[in-house]
């Protein structure tokens, strides 16, 4: 499942690592198959008993043959994807990250970990963002996709109440009321946010720097870290 086209045709995506394999278990998400070394198996029985007969004892060997990690752990999840018809398009209430044209999967996987850090619900990618369930996305997230809704969708199909941008241009974030509740845009670092996605803000904002800054960006990861410790810190 490491290839997208081959990840849309059977609607299966991999996870790895313990703690990752372990979270699907408890939260519980849609398991297909477990593959895992049988000292993984031994050591974490009793938290797998319920799924035992979804796991399939490997080698190191088979492992690494299937693993898309250069040093592969000791387990992986084969998941059926969430089904995005039963996501509510409705985002007038909570606060959701929208992802224009971000096309680092690390970015992304972050991305959905912050989300899920702050409570917001869900993460919505754009057409032309990188793929939620690209292998290298679901390890950036370290389990915080099973708990954020996650929606590819233009904003023209979203109904909200407000759309937060942010720009150099835009009113300083620690000076601004902020709504309570609304998509936050985190857009491609290089590009920035388009001009569509601009047109339609109802609110653009500025992360301000130090006087002695050089920098002319931020990574998205970043901004976006800093949005949602802003916009949830207590009233």
């Amino acid at each position: 499942m490491g290839q997208k086209k081959f990840r849309q045709k059977y609607q299966y995506f991999v996870a790895e690592g313990s703690k990752i394999v372990l979270d699907t278990i408890e939260a519980p998400a849609n398991i297909k198959l477990i593959y895992a070394l049988p000292e993984w198996i031994e050591e974490f029985e009793s938290s797998i008993s319920s799924v035992k007969e979804l796991i399939v004892p490997v080698s190191h060997r088979e492992l690494k043959q299937i693993s898309f990690l250069k040093t592969p752990n000791k387990a992986l999840v084969l998941l059926k994807m969430p089904n995005e018809s039963d996501i509510s398009l409705s985002k007038t209430s909570g606060y959701h990250f929208y992802a224009d044209r971000i096309q680092n999967p690390g970015n992304l996987g972050t991305l959905i970990r912050i989300a899920d850090w702050f409570g917001f619900d869900s993460v919505i990618a754009s057409e032309d963002s990188v793929d939620f369930y690209n292998e290298k996305t679901i390890q950036a997230t370290m389990g915080a996709f099973l708990h954020v809704d996650l929606l590819r969708s233009t904003l023209d199909s979203l109904e909200y109440n407000h759309l937060i941008t942010t720009s150099l241009n835009g009113e300083s974030l620690y000076d601004s009321k902020i709504p309570d509740n609304g998509i936050i845009v985190i857009s491609n670092e290089g590009q920035g946010i388009s001009e569509e996605i601009r047109s339609k803000s109802t609110l653009d904002l500025c992360i301000p720097s130090h006087p002695r800054s050089q920098s002319n960006s931020l990574n998205a990861s970043i901004a976006a870290g800093i949005m949602a410790s802003y916009v949830r810190q207590p009233l």
